[in-house]
């Protein structure tokens, strides 16, 4: 009689197994809790890496552009001639201007190539000689890079050694840099042209 009293007791009286309970509310609310901190983690995570990535990817857009824009002055320095009218290939007029003496349409006459830092954009302007060989200011201008520093300068000239011929031509491009503002990029490189006797000479042959 006894045991069947127990067996007649209702299921909700019986005493149940942790399993058999299931997931209490206090259970559930700890574990969203717990995976809203892992997904919270992993959001700011991914959030860093792909500043990261951003950045280096802003960095090497810039670089390239300067790699390019180095490879145009390059271009027109290497293929600088004597102007007898102004004595000179290239003239380092300041800091943030050098004008090159260039035959860019092969029509054997020189055009004046500028190079000017305006503001913090780089320009280049091709003039070409009027028919008494003098040269108008120029007036079209295409931007080439921007965000460039006029400290330190852009040109420099000098002398390569005592006495030596030729001339060196310094250009640094400095270039602010949107992510590191306290860490500019910068490229750098020397040319060597002939220096104004040398040129006088060539150009007597």
């Amino acid at each position: 009689m006894k045991n069947e009293a127990l067996y007649a007791r209702p299921i909700a009286e019986q005493a149940l197994s942790p399993s058999e309970r299931g997931t209490s509310m206090v259970e559930m609310m700890v574990a969203m809790c717990i995976l809203s901190l892992i997904v919270l983690s992993l959001c700011q995570l991914y959030r860093f890496a792909y500043s990261d990535w951003l950045d280096g990817s802003q960095e090497e857009q810039i670089e390239q552009q300067m790699d390019t824009v180095m490879g145009y002055m390059e271009r027109d320095i290497k293929q600088a001639e004597y102007s007898p009218k102004f004595n000179e290939s290239v003239d380092v007029a300041s800091g943030s201007e050098v004008v090159i003496y260039e035959d860019v349409n092969n029509d054997g006459k020189l055009e004046q190539v500028y190079y000017q830092l305006n503001g913090s954009a780089l320009q280049r302007s091709v003039v070409a000689p009027n028919a008494d060989g003098t040269y108008n200011s120029p007036t079209q201008w295409l931007t080439l890079l921007k965000g460039v520093c006029a400290s330190p300068p852009i040109f420099t000239s000098g002398q390569l050694t005592n006495g030596h011929p030729n001339l060196s031509i310094g250009i640094q491009l400095t270039v602010q840099n949107p992510t590191k503002l306290t860490e500019p990029l910068v490229l750098s490189t020397t040319y060597a042209i002939r220096g104004n006797t040398a040129l006088q000479e060539a150009n007597q042959i």
